[in-house]
């Protein structure tokens, strides 16, 4: 595009802003409950995501003294929904639509699982860390209430990482922008 913007998988239009992108566009911005399935997912059984990588990863686990660490190509569920629906959307989802918002969560969390039960299968006696990130705060402390974290995020963070934890030793870095402080117990 001329203003150097392009669409991912998920259908997010981002533009160059300085040193990051913007989303410009969220396809999910309008969407209802019933529009979720047939909105574009990205596919994690694609087989070209891992062309090659089984022998790679494994030729540097066997070769080098490297901690090898593996970055997840799917935001966690709370970003992964404000991306693709849109923050102020989202929030407002979280507190007047709360099916729209659980489900929502759900089919983020599913297609996350998904890539990890793809890329686990394949080099998860690997790795020993592996990246997670969902942004869940700001500068001055948490988006959502802690009762909300509790009841829409935690569960599914818990889900995602029962999910990795049963399919391979790694040790799971979680990242997170923000001031999560209040956060960090649970």
């Amino acid at each position: 595009m001329p203003d150097g913007s392009f669409y991912d998988e998920y259908e997010i239009r981002w533009r160059p802003a300085s040193y990051y992108y913007d989303a410009i566009e969220r396809p999910l911005a309008l969407a209802t409950i019933h529009d979720l399935d047939q909105s574009a997912w990205p596919d994690p059984h694609d087989p070209g995501r891992i062309k090659g990588l089984r022998d790679e990863v494994r030729q540097l686990y066997e070769t080098t003294s490297y901690c090898l660490v593996a970055d997840m190509p799917a935001d966690g569920p709370f970003e992964g929904c404000c991306l693709t629906r849109g923050y102020e959307q989202f929030f407002i989802d979280l507190y007047t639509d709360h099916a729209f918002a659980e489900a929502l969560l759900d089919k983020c969390t599913e297609t996350l699982i998904e890539f990890l039960e793809v890329f686990l299968a394949e080099v998860g006696d690997f790795i020993q860390v592996i990246a997670i990130g969902d942004d869940v705060a700001m500068q001055t402390g948490p988006f959502i209430s802690l009762p909300m974290y509790r009841h829409f995020v935690k569960p599914r963070h818990k889900q995602v990482f029962d999910f990795i934890h049963s399919h391979t030793k790694a040790k799971i870095f979680y990242h997170s922008c923000g001031s999560v402080y209040d956060l960090i117990p649970d």
